[in-house]
């Protein structure tokens, strides 16, 4: 029985109280991350983890990173 967070249902009840005026972004490196990579309008997925592994097998598109600090560097800009 799984009884983790349902991260996908998280960003849908976020998008439902913001409004479609905001575009979603969803950070991730493994499995328990599937359902909010598929919710969110951006995804970037820790290189060789198993997000990564999943998104290159199903053909999802994805931003791949190495650490958080590219991610914050990208924040800058």
């Amino acid at each position: 029985m799984y009884s983790g967070h349902d991260k996908g249902n998280s960003i849908t009840r976020v998008v439902s109280t913001l409004g479609d005026n905001y575009k979603t972004v969803f950070i991730g490196d493994g499995i328990s991350d599937i359902t909010g990579a598929r919710k969110a309008d951006f995804l970037f997925a820790k290189k060789n983890l198993n997000l990564e592994k999943w998104c290159l097998r199903e053909k999802y598109p994805l931003f791949r990173f190495s650490n958080f600090f590219f991610l914050i560097f990208l924040t800058l800009f």
